[in-house]
């Protein structure tokens, strides 16, 4: 069985770019479809119990550069002629479920 989709986690580091630029030239040899993900780490300020969060405004700015940062890594998958999506998650508990989960469309992804 060819792999179709190719889940690829970005931090936006040298190494994740990297890792993009091998996973869209394996997946222009196997017609696969790419899948950006960003997990965004908590931003812990203190215990649950201690009542602190961040403004937010702080966090809306904070979506919209990740969000800004990750539509030009799949700009980029996309100007190559394969086809994507991003997506961003707070927590890896989010997607945990989903990875082994073939009604959310995830299934093969490692």
């Amino acid at each position: 069985m060819t792999p179709q989709h190719f889940l690829v986690p970005l931090d936006f580091s040298g190494y994740s770019t990297q890792a993009l630029d091998y996973a869209m030239e394996l997946a222009h040899k196997l017609q696969a479809r790419l899948t950006l993900l960003h997990v965004i780490q908590s931003l812990s300020m203190g215990g649950d119990d201690m009542g602190v969060t961040l403004p937010y405004s702080y966090l809306q700015d904070l979506d919209a550069e990740l969000n800004r940062r990750l539509e030009s890594y799949l700009e980029r998958v996309m100007a190559a002629g394969l086809n994507g999506d991003k997506v961003i998650v707070s927590r890896t508990r989010e997607i945990r479920g989903k990875i082994a989960d073939p009604v959310h469309g995830l299934l093969g992804y490692c």
